[in-house]
């Protein structure tokens, strides 16, 4: 299992793991079927948009030469909120509770730490989704706020649950390729926050 940033050459391979996962019975991200509709052509700009940024990442998890996972991570534009970033990420389902969401957290973490910028992580994440709120928890996210019956997913109202990590800066630095081993624990992962750039989604 390797994690790595996503590349434009990805485009593909991103737009089909989300169209899946937007496509299981039980919704498990905000998107529906058939509502993300990028075009490859779109998704090439905008991973290359991520990679020339300096406050945003998009990590992908990569197995036997397939993306079972993505994570997207973009902080503010302006100069009050470069240090503020929001992400949201999706594991595809057989992959879940293997501990893909938690290296992929931690990648981030890592990454933010390195950044020289970001000196927040935000999210939000389904209040009825226990396995994710317990993963956030244990890499030290802290509930901010609660909005009631924000969304409607499989057939009833659920609260969005908003969470936060402050971060200490431990200089600059970049996201090389890295090769993890799968932890003997595993987590399952989720939040409503997007797979891809732009687009709002969830993951379980």
């Amino acid at each position: 299992m390797t994690i790595r940033e996503a590349a434009p050459a990805d485009a593909e391979q991103i737009i089909a793991h989300i169209q899946r996962v937007a496509s299981e019975p039980e919704r498990t991200i905000l998107l529906g079927p058939g509502e993300f509709t990028l075009t490859a052509a779109q998704e090439r700009e905008v991973l290359s948009e991520y990679g020339a940024a300096d406050n945003a990442v998009y990590l992908v998890v990569e197995v036997d030469g397939g993306i079972v996972a993505v994570l997207s991570c973009s902080g503010g534009k302006r100069q009050a909120t470069r240090h503020s970033a929001s992400f949201g990420m999706s594991v595809a389902q057989e992959w879940r509770n293997k501990g893909v969401g938690t290296a992929l957290l931690g990648r981030l973490v890592e990454w933010a730490e390195d950044s020289g910028i970001i000196r927040r992580l935000d999210l939000e994440v389904w209040a009825h989704n226990a396995a994710a709120l317990h993963l956030y928890r244990k890499f030290g996210f802290v509930e901010e706020g609660r909005r009631r019956e924000a969304y409607f997913l499989n057939g009833r109202f659920v609260d969005g649950i908003l969470m936060a990590r402050r971060l200490q800066l431990s200089g600059a630095g970049a996201c090389p390729s890295r090769t993890v081993r799968r932890p003997e624990q595993s987590e399952a992962e989720g939040h409503v926050r997007p797979p891809a750039p732009k687009l709002p989604g969830d993951e379980e």
